[in-house]
């Protein structure tokens, strides 16, 4: 855990927090992290990556919870998966979801993709009646009153973590855990819709150039760490960007204008 202090001082404690676990993560913070730094920096946020020396970071599907320790320093948290890219002009998402509120993208509202992880958790760990609502854990803005659904000494946790590691479906992990903790505590969800967290889910991949996050998990086929890279210089490029936004047909364009 890396720790980087803030640019000024605020009326509560914040963190800009992210995961980094592996070579392959590693090399995309190459080209995330410095975008992330300077956010935190706006929104007078400290600055922390989960890593290979924090004791809840040692695997990337796990390695979330490590938020549980950070929310026992900070007031409120902001998390970002390290493909994650932030563009400039970035709204402080700190300043959009109300201080005692938890926010994220709920994913649900455009499918039924995770219906099955939905139902399967609720074999495991009990009923809760909880039938569609999901949000993605890409980006999340996290209360200390909602600390405990990172906590991996809950019993729950050791069951569902002992499911997925031995299930042949993939049941989304920490993800599925935290969307069911959050609903056992009667947590409801501020959604910060998919302008902050710019997944496949919505079916607008063209028109991701104008939102603000871009999570880059397969808006251009192939390498991931490719799409990262051309993502990153659409978005620091103006004029270019703002002809995807204007004619976002025009953004299939950009693997073959940075063939490189």
């Amino acid at each position: 855990m890396r720790p980087e202090p803030d640019a000024a001082e605020t009326s509560e404690r914040r963190v800009v927090a992210t995961l980094t676990v592996g070579e392959r993560y590693h090399r995309f913070a190459e080209y995330t992290h410095d975008l992330m730094r300077a956010y935190a920096r706006r929104c007078h946020a400290d600055f922390v990556v989960l890593d290979e020396d924090s004791a809840a970071g040692r695997d990337v599907l796990w390695g979330k919870m490590g938020c549980h320790g950070l929310l026992e320093q900070y007031d409120r948290l902001l998390f970002l998966d390290t493909d994650v890219l932030v563009c400039p002009g970035c709204p402080d998402l700190f300043e959009i979801v109300p201080g005692a509120q938890f926010g994220a993208y709920l994913v649900s509202q455009y499918g039924d993709f995770h219906d099955e992880a939905i139902r399967h958790i609720q074999q495991v760990l009990g009923d809760l009646d909880w039938k569609r609502s999901y949000f993605n854990s890409g980006v999340l803005v996290v209360p200390r009153t909602h600390r405990e659904i990172f906590d991996t000494s809950d019993p729950d946790f050791g069951r569902w973590a002992s499911v997925s590691a031995t299930s042949s479906t993939n049941y989304f992990y920490e993800q599925t855990y935290l969307n069911y903790k959050l609903r056992e505590r009667a947590g409801e969800v501020f959604d910060i819709g998919y302008q902050f967290n710019h997944t496949l889910a919505s079916g607008n991949s063209e028109r991701r150039f104008a939102s603000h996050m871009i999570h880059c998990k397969g808006h251009i086929p192939g390498n991931r760490l490719r799409e990262i890279q051309i993502t990153r210089r659409v978005i620091e490029n103006p004029l270019l960007r703002r002809l995807f936004c204007w004619f976002p047909v025009a953004g299939r364009l950009a693997p073959r204008l940075f063939s490189d």
